[in-house]
Order: structure tokens, then sequence, then C-alpha cells
């Protein structure tokens, strides 16, 4: 068995450790920001039960843009060759030359994009069957363009992008304060205007044994379990966080913490307890709201058993540079070794 002296000397990680799962949360680039994309897949449920138990601007809200895109092209393009047929119809007889297939597809084209006409007569007043055929591909044109601009609108200014300037630190750390274990990272924006009322929530998902039964073989216990803030403190300003300068996210081994099934005490009690598990992940979720578009975000991160380093505490980032505080994101990540009362760090970078 792997002592907690020797697996820490390295990486801080425990070396015995098997993981057995892969993660939920996928991380990607660019560094310490997530995609925050869940590697979750859905079956039982046919896609054409998706579309029916949401509504159409959702579902087409939701679409990736490539596929938006397509439909837009796609939708236009049948909408200008419909009312093509039509015209051919209805206008033939208003026109000197032959209203061929190409010159109506461009009177369609030009009716509901308003370009104007390159008919010798635009008032059509020998043709009264061309007026109901004006109105419902003018109004149809509108509703379309109302419903894509809001779509194209709704996609652009969502904060999927918004949520990449929350950065989280790499790595998580686990050290020793008033008698208890202690698991902790930081966050900070690199946003010139910073999210409104941001707060942070941390889920802890774990495995259990996979099910014996032979119906029920290759199925997951899978539990998911809300984990109580040490720092910020939920009774102080809500809990909100102050993400201008890096704040560190603190949550106690204690009797309540999922992680443990009771006070965790020590490294080497934590130590155990983790390789009791068959695979955890800690799941971050920082939410707020954009103060551009008035839009709520969410930045997400993710935490496992790799991402621990022990008995360590984050090097100092901010500095004093032009009469500004400056924060220096080359030394957000890294983590110092503390002494061996666990109390003070020493100069040693990780």
């Amino acid at each position: 068995m792997t002592t907690l002296s020797e697996s820490s000397e390295g990486t801080g990680l425990f070396d015995c450790l098997t993981v057995r799962s892969p993660r939920l949360l996928q991380r990607g680039v660019p560094k310490a920001r997530t995609r925050g994309s869940f590697r979750i897949s859905h079956v039982g449920v046919s896609r054409f039960e998706q579309f029916v138990r949401s509504d159409i601007f959702h579902y087409l809200a939701n679409m990736p843009l490539r596929w938006m895109l397509l439909n837009y092209c796609v939708v236009y393009i049948l909408t200008w060759l419909l009312f093509t047929f039509w015209w051919q119809h209805a206008a033939n007889d208003c026109e000197s030359r032959e209203l061929n297939f190409r010159r109506a597809f461009l009177l369609s084209l030009e009716t509901m994009t308003t370009i104007g006409y390159g008919v010798s007569d635009p008032m059509f007043d020998e043709c009264p069957e061309v007026v109901p055929l004006l109105v419902a591909q003018s109004l149809i044109g509108l509703l379309m363009d109302a419903i894509f601009l809001n779509l194209m609108y709704t996609r652009f200014s969502t904060a999927f992008t918004r949520s990449a300037s929350i950065i989280f630190t790499d790595v998580a750390i686990v050290y020793e304060e008033n008698g208890f274990v202690k698991i902790a990272f930081r966050v900070c924006e690199v946003a010139r205007k910073p999210l409104i009322e941001p707060m942070v929530r941390l889920y802890l998902i774990k495995h259990g044994r996979v099910a014996v039964d032979a119906d029920m073989e290759g199925f997951l216990d899978v539990d998911t379990h809300q984990m109580a803030l040490e720092e910020p403190d939920i009774n102080i300003a809500d809990g909100k966080l102050f993400l201008t300068l890096p704040t560190k996210v603190v949550h106690c081994l204690d009797e309540t913490s999922p992680l443990s099934s009771g006070p965790v005490r020590n490294m080497q009690q934590f130590h155990d307890q983790i390789q009791a598990m068959d695979f955890f992940e800690v799941i971050v979720v920082l939410s707020g709201t954009c103060p551009i578009t008035g839009n709520s975000l969410e930045a997400r991160q993710s935490y496992t058993a790799s991402d621990l380093r022990y008995n360590c505490t984050f090097a100092p980032c901010v500095s004093l540079h032009d009469d500004k505080h400056q924060v220096n994101f080359e030394y957000f990540h890294r983590t110092m070794k503390c002494d061996q009362t666990g109390k003070s760090p020493s100069t040693k970078l990780l």
C-alpha cells in the first residue's frame, strides 16, 4: 500500500489509484477553461421524441451553428422555389416576354427580398391574380425574416463563449487546517466587465458497484451529492464571489461532507477513503449574469483524484504595478509545498 509520504513527494498524487471511469465534464482548451460539455449520451429516447418534447424555437436554437445555417439556407431557397411556380402560373400573361423558370425565380427572390423588380410593369395593373401572390409572399417573407433573425440573435448573444473569461486552477489542493482536511481551488475572471452576482456550487459524482443482476449487467450506481462550502460563506453576502481578483473556494471534509463518512482529521485518513472509492469527480458550476447582454451563464470545471495536490497551498499571483493590482496567470495555477507542520508554505514552487 502506498503511503501518503511516498505518493506526495512527486506530483502530489496517489499513484496507487486506478481511474475506472472517464471524466464526466470534458476539460479542453484553452488551458484552465472547460468546454462546459458533459460526456453524457442518452439512449431509449428517439430524436423524434426529443423534438416532440421540446418546442420548435428552442429545438432550433440548440442546434449546432452549422446545421442552423444550413436550415436557414434550405428553407429560404425552397420558399423561393415554391413561389417561383406560383409566379409562372399567375404572372405569365402579364409580361411581354415569356416568364420562364429563371425569370420567375428571380421575380420570386425580388419579391421576398424587396430589392426591386426587373419586369416592364411593376404595378401589374392588368393582373389582379398577382395581388394575393404579392401579399402572401411578402407576409411569409417578413415572418421568416423575424424567425431566423431572432434565432440568429439568440444564438450569437448566448453567454457560452463569455464563460471562457472565468479561469479555474488546473489543480485543487488538499491541506490540513484547524484540525480538518480541506480541499480548495482558485477562480478568477479576466473580462473587463465582471459578472453580476456570481455564485459557485459544488457537486460530487460517485460511482458505486456494478449491478449484479444479469439483466442490469454493465450499469453503474451513480450518486450526485451537493457539497457545502466553507468559503465563500453562504451567510455572508449570500455567498457571492468577487472574481476580479483570485478567489479561493474551500470545502471542509467534516461530518457533512459527501467525500467522507465522517470528519477527516489527517491526510492519511483521506487517502484511505479516496482509495476505497471506485471513482469520484467534483463538478464546479459557477453562474452569474453577463452585464452586457443580461444573459445568465455558467462556467464549469471538474476535479478528479488525478487533479489533487496534497499538503500544498497556492502561490501568490498578485503584485502591485503602476499603482494597480496585477494578476499574473503564470503563477495562478502554481502551488507551494507546505512544511511538515502544514501551516506555513515553503518557497519551492510546484
